[in-house]
């Protein structure tokens, strides 16, 4: 999978914005995310998978996207289950082998002008 991050600034602070992403991902590799920030997280992602599930548009193009990188309608049916599941050390695990060697590229847009 693809981890993503995506932010806006005024023109000209694109490198500040860039050092303080890379600083925050440095971060999360080292220390993890705390108790509150975690809860928050969780919080958000199933509030989010909720509000999937009353759209049908949404909830059937989510599916077809799960379906697309080869995961099962089981998958998308038990994502809130596994979610709910999720215990702060096995996430900070995760985050410290995803991001304790950072690759990526970064992207700036700016306006032509």
């Amino acid at each position: 999978g693809t981890v993503s991050f995506y932010a806006m600034t005024a023109a000209g602070a694109e490198k500040q914005v860039m050092d303080l992403l890379n600083a925050e991902i440095r971060r999360l590799a080292e220390k993890g995310l705390s108790k509150d920030e975690f809860e928050a997280a969780k919080s958000s992602v199933l509030f989010d998978l909720n509000r999937t599930m009353d759209s049908a548009d949404t909830l059937v193009r989510t599916a077809a996207m799960d379906l697309y990188y080869g995961k099962t309608l089981e998958d998308f049916s038990e994502r809130a289950e596994r979610i709910m599941k999720l215990e702060l050390p096995e996430f900070n695990n995760a985050l410290k082998r995803y991001f304790d060697k950072p690759s990526g590229v970064e992207v700036i847009i700016v306006p032509e002008n």
